[in-house]
This record gives structure tokens, C-alpha cells and sequence, in this order.
């Protein structure tokens, strides 16, 4: 009876706070939209206090950023006893799979799903309703670059010479299409690698969890993460549109060591081949990641034997498949001309490798928190999505099949090389790093592990679960609004 009254007491608490949160968080997405169109002086006062308290509470929690970000980044450290002696083929994925809770499976996700493709479209509209000022640091030189396209010649030029010539080819196809000034197509164009990001994290978390609502999930958060934010601010476009290859290119990795077809190794190599022309650089940290997978391969083939070797051979042709060619082109480059591609990777080995020296280890905390603080405007402090991440990693420590070592090298490589460098470089780092994938199997386990408890009042429980999602959701669409309010003019 106590355990009963102690249970039902705790409900109470954490209905009470869960439901304040999510009218605070309410207030805050809901009224300054009305205000866009309203004076503020016909908002009231109490709606006001609202917002301050929560932009007041957001401020201080994102101080503490630094923290959950290195706990999440590290956490692959736990896998490797595990990876080294696990069946990287194993197909049985359900304690990923999320309950009831969440709805039902194909409303919720689709619901969620349209709601992801309508922000994104939203976000990358939104900085231009008061203004039309070209917003984010390189916006500009995709602006200047499509004004010189005049016909598919000058795009067939550029496309060869230019590193960030297949992001300009979307912007001059939509402007083929619609009929847009320049000014236009290159406001809108964000739409094309956020709805393009959504739909491949939407993918590839299809083929991790089994679980199209965990899917549907990791979809949003793409949307309202750094992902969208920082790549507004810096005008990194082509860097944001690399991501949704890789996710491709990750989808693929799993799938090989799922099912071993010949099929999906030469898929995966295109969709390598495909981030290498979009973003080198993007590629570069593909290919390192491949290589960390090669490596636990070749471990774990010496340790258990023959029956992993054919997940090393299969990794191991498909890494040389996406990279000796582009060393050899590296060699001759001069005989086939200097094209955006390998223009690109000559600049990641000669303005990023030398900056990699173990003295950043001395001033990793100090590089963090300056990164954190001062670049692209503070968005990288993200404090609810590194949690859930972790408690993403949480819910797959103990499995090795495919989608773990997979996510487990990627982690890997972008945690150490940022530890080795300066802050300059580690923002682009943590950018690419895949947190949005691991904190919605972090959300459904959660709800998961709260729906287990027996509080013996099932609607208050219900309300509960539905509470912690709108809360998670709401914080960070405003994360997102607060982040797009606050875009630098284009340089």
C-alpha cells in the first residue's frame, strides 16, 4: 500500500511539472507567431512571463551543453567488449521497437512525418517573413554563383570546376522550374536538403528499429536540430545536403552486414561517390568512418575466425571500391583536370590535417565550451537531444548487430579527430554526428520504460507519455524559431 501511494505520488508530481512545461513551451511556439501579425501590446502579461521564463530556463540549461555533448560522443567507448565477441547479423530488433504509447504506428508516424516535411519548408521560409536580406554567412556566394548561370553551359562549367556545384545545380533547377528571381530560389533553397535530410533519417531509422514511428521521430528532430539551424547560419548548404547521402550511405553499411548481398555494396558505393561530389569533406569522414568499421572487422576476424570474415571482405571492397580510385585520380589529377570534387578533397588534406595535433588535448574542454559559446551562434547547444542520445546509446549497449558498429564508427571517428582539434574545425565536426538517430530510440524507450510503471491510473499515465512528447517536441521547434530569429545578414 505504501509502494502504491509512494507510486501515485510521484505521478502526480511528474504530471503536474510535465503538463506546466508543455503550456510553457506551448506559449512559447504559439504566441510570438500570433505576434507577427498582432501588436505586442495586445499579448497579455501572463503570456509574456511565460516566454521570458522559458527562454530564462533554456538559457541557463544550454550552458550545461558542454557536458551531455561529450557523455553522448563517448559513449561508443561501452561497445567495443561487446562489438569485438557479438553477431553483426543478427535480425531480432525488437527491444528497439516502441508500444502503444506512441499511437498507432502508421498515424502517428505519418502524421509526424508530414509535420517534419511541412517545417522544414516552414524553417527555411521563416527568416525571410519580416525581411528580404539574404540571411546566413555563405548565402551570398550561392546567391552570386546562380546570378552568373545564364544557360547549361555556364552550369556544365561550373559543375566541373566548383566544389558546391550540385547544391547550385538544385537552385538553378528550381529556378528553371519556377520561374523565381535569384533572390527567391536562393531563399527557399534550404527547403530542398531539410525535406531531403528528413526523408533519408527517416529511412535510415526504418532499417535500425524496425519502427516506423521511431523513425518518423528521428525524422523531426533532423528538422528542428542543428542539423537545420547551423546549416542556415553558416550558409553550409552543401555540407547539409551531404548529410542525406550519408545517411544513405549508412542505411547501405547496415544493410550489408544485415543481409551480405553483392547488390548492397555497389549501392553503397554510389551513395559514397554521390557525398563526394556533393561535400568532400562530408566524404572524408564517410571514408574514416568505413575504415574504423574495416578495423573492428579485421579484430574480430582474428578473434573469432572464419565466421566473420566475410563481413571484412565485404567492408573491406567496399572501402577500397570509394577510395582508391579517388587516390589514383589524386596522383594524375593534373591529366584529367582540376574538378570540384577533388578540388574539395585536396583542400580537406591541406587546410584540415594539419590542424590535427595532440596538444588540442590539453585544451579540448576550453576548445569545447569556446565551440559551443561563440560559434555559429551558440546552436550547437542542444541539451534535450544530447540526453535522449545518450539514453539512445543506453538502449543499445548490450547488441552488435549491424546498426551498432555502424553508428558506433561513425561516433567514433567524430569524437576523436574533434578531441585533436581547435574549435575552428570541431563545430563542422560535431555537426555531422548523428545525434537526432539516437535520441529517438532514447524518446521511445523512455515512454517505453514509463508505460511499464503501474501507477494504477491509466489515464493520468497516458497523459503523461503524451506530455513528455509534446514537451520534447515544443522545445525544440522553439530551439529552432529562437535559432532562425537570430540569423547574421549574409556577408
Amino acid at each position: 500500500m505504501r509502494t502504491f501511494k509512494a507510486g501515485w505520488g510521484l505521478l502526480q508530481l511528474a504530471l503536474a511539472s510535465v503538463l506546466f512545461l508543455v503550456i510553457m513551451e506551448l506559449t512559447a511556439a504559439t504566441i510570438p507567431m500570433v505576434g507577427i501579425a498582432l501588436p505586442q501590446s495586445l499579448v497579455a502579461e501572463p503570456f509574456v512571463m511565460l516566454i521570458n521564463l522559458e527562454k530564462k530556463i533554456w538559457d541557463f540549461l544550454e550552458t550545461m551543453s558542454a557536458v551531455p555533448l561529450l557523455v553522448s560522443s563517448f559513449s561508443w567507448l561501452l561497445f567495443l567488449p561487446n562489438l569485438l565477441s557479438g553477431d553483426w547479423r543478427i535480425r531480432n530488433r525488437e527491444p528497439f521497437k516502441s508500444t502503444k504509447p506512441l499511437g498507432r504506428g502508421l498515424t502517428y508516424a505519418g502524421a509526424l512525418l508530414l509535420a517534419s516535411l511541412g517545417l522544414a519548408v516552414f524553417f527555411a521560409h521563416f527568416p525571410y517573413i519580416s525581411s528580404n536580406e539574404l540571411k546566413g554567412v555563405d548565402t551570398d556566394f550561392y546567391y552570386a554563383k546562380l546570378s552568373q548561370i545564364n544557360d547549361f553551359a555556364e552550369l556544365s562549367a561550373l559543375i566541373v570546376t566548383e566544389a558546391r556545384a550540385p547544391y547550385l545545380f538544385i537552385l538553378w533547377g528550381v529556378r528553371a522550374l519556377s520561374g523565381l528571381s535569384d533572390l527567391q530560389v536562393v531563399q527557399i533553397g534550404p527547403s530542398v536538403p531539410a525535406v531531403l535530410l528528413a526523408l533519408s533519417t527517416f529511412l535510415l531509422v526504418r532499417e535500425i528499429s524496425s519502427d516506423i514511428r521511431a523513425a518518423a521521430i528521428a525524422s523531426y528532430l533532423s528538422v528542428t536540430s542543428a542539423t537545420t539551424t547551423v546549416g542556415m547560419f553558416a550558409g553550409i548548404y552543401a555540407n547539409w545536403l551531404a548529410m542525406s547521402s550519408v545517411s544513405i550511405f549508412l542505411y547501405f553499411l547496415i544493410r550489408i552486414l544485415r543481409e551480405g548481398r553483392k547488390r548492397q555494396i555497389v549501392l553503397g558505393a554510389l551513395a559514397g561517390y554521390a557525398t563526394l561530389v556533393i561535400h568532400a569533406w562530408t566524404w572524408g569522414i564517410a571514408v574514416g568512418s568505413l575504415a574504423v568499421l574495416v578495423m573492428l572487422a579485421f579484430v574480430r576476424w582474428r578473434m573469432k575466425g572464419s565466421d566473420s570474415k566475410g563481413d571484412l571482405a565485404r567492408l573491406g571492397l567496399l572501402l577500397l571500391s570509394i577510395t582508391v580510385p579517388v587516390l589514383v585520380i589524386l596522383v594524375f589529377f593534373a591529366s584529367f583536370g582540376k574538378t570540384g570534387a577533388i578540388e574539395g578533397v585536396l583542400s580537406g588534406l591541406t587546410e584540415v590535417v594539419p590542424y590535427l595535433s595532440p596538444i588540442n588535448i590539453r585544451f579540448f574542454w576550453s576548445n569545447l565550451s569556446f565551440t559551443l559559446d561563440r560559434f555559429v551562434g551558440g546552436f550547437l547547444r542542444q541539451p534535450v537531444l544530447y540526453v535522449l542520445a545518450f539514453i539512445g546509446f543506453y538502449t543499445i549497449r548490450h547488441r552488435s548487430e549491424g546498426s551498432v558498429p555502424v553508428l558506433v564508427s561513425w561516433f567514433a571517428v567524430t569524437s576523436i579527430v574533434t578531441i585533436l582539434m581547435d574549435s575552428w574545425f570541431q563545430w563542422r565536426l560535431i555537426y555531422t554526428m548523428p545525434f537526432p538517430i539516437l535520441a529517438s530510440l532514447g524518446l521511445c524507450f523512455l515512454v517505453k520504460r514509463i508505460d511499464m510503471m503501474k501507477f494504477g491510473c491509466h489515464w493520468k499515465s497516458q497523459a503523461l507519455l503524451v506530455g513528455l512528447q509534446l514537451f520534447v517536441y515544443l522545445s525544440l521547434f522553439n530551439y529552432a524559431i529562437r535559432s532562425l530569429s537570430l540569423l547574421p545578414p549574409s556577408s
